[in-house]
């Protein structure tokens, strides 16, 4: 997965909800979902196949490589 215009504009990102008044909640979410993002296109164990769960006891989201 290609996620470089992730990576090149991620700061502006951050910027604008900062600007506009998103939660500081909303922010330390959104800043740990984008580097889990990260962190998972960077993981030499990831061959391309990725699945989505969501863990039903806490409904959050994980990315994980198969």
């Amino acid at each position: 997965m290609n996620v470089q215009n992730l990576r090149d504009n991620y700061p502006k990102l951050i910027s604008y909800m900062e600007t506009n008044g998103y939660s500081k909640h909303t922010l330390i979410g959104s800043n740990g979902e984008v580097e889990k993002i990260f962190a998972v296109v960077d993981s030499k164990e990831c061959l391309y196949t990725r699945k989505n769960f969501q863990d039903p006891r806490t409904s959050k989201k994980h990315i994980y490589c198969i």
